[in-house]
């Protein structure tokens, strides 16, 4: 498939082209990641290959795949990608460097878009019995939404918020791609935030 045409697909949610995606260039992004930390450090962990991998994913899915519309086919996609890996790299190297906190799950801090679903999520998460009433309100109001979600969804959100688990290790467990996972999380949590903007409104 042409490098534009796939884009324009993934733009528009068509999950077969998503998964060609990152089936195609999945290597690729893993291989900038590691040359580019190496070139910094000298050394690489697996583990932040897997979470600096992951965050090009979200990059390029968040705020309604806008990375991704930002795409000018007059240009390389593997050189466009390339640039995407490495500046997520150096920007993980650094925040490591400068001991900034970094999101467990996501393996960066949560951007704009996140910060509604966490802080919401945040409330609904706690279990202490001397919480005030509108934290009691906001957990019952995210338990109901999770439940009018999909299985998989509900599922999904679960593992990756409440359980803290990486999308490499919710992608053994659901036996789906980690490029799969990080679609779906987005998704999840979009869909999760409409429902909880709808109920509140009502």
């Amino acid at each position: 498939m042409d490098e534009a045409v796939l884009v324009q697909r993934c733009v528009k949610g068509d999950r077969a082209a998503w998964e060609e995606f990152t089936s195609r260039y999945h290597r690729l992004i893993e291989y900038v990641v590691v040359n580019t930390l190496k070139s910094h450090r000298g050394k690489c962990d697996q583990s932040d290959i897997d979470d600096i991998s992951e965050d090009v994913y979200v990059t390029l899915l968040n705020h309604d795949r806008q990375m991704l519309r930002r795409y000018d086919p007059k240009y390389s996609l593997t050189n466009w990608i390339s640039m995407i890996a490495r500046a997520r790299t150096i920007d993980h190297y650094r925040k490591r460097k400068s001991l900034h906190l970094v999101s467990p799950s996501s393996g960066g801090t949560p951007d704009e878009e996140d910060t509604g679903f966490i802080s919401v999520m945040a409330v609904g998460k706690e279990e202490s019995p001397d919480s005030v009433p509108q934290k009691a309100e906001v957990r019952d109001l995210v338990n109901k939404v999770l439940q009018e979600l999909p299985h998989r969804d509900r599922v999904i959100l679960k593992l990756f918020f409440f359980e803290g688990k990486k999308y490499r290790e919710i992608a053994t467990i659901l036996g789906m791609t980690v490029s799969m996972v990080a679609s779906n999380v987005y998704r999840a949590k979009m869909k999760f935030m409409k429902k909880i903007q709808v109920s509140q409104s009502q």
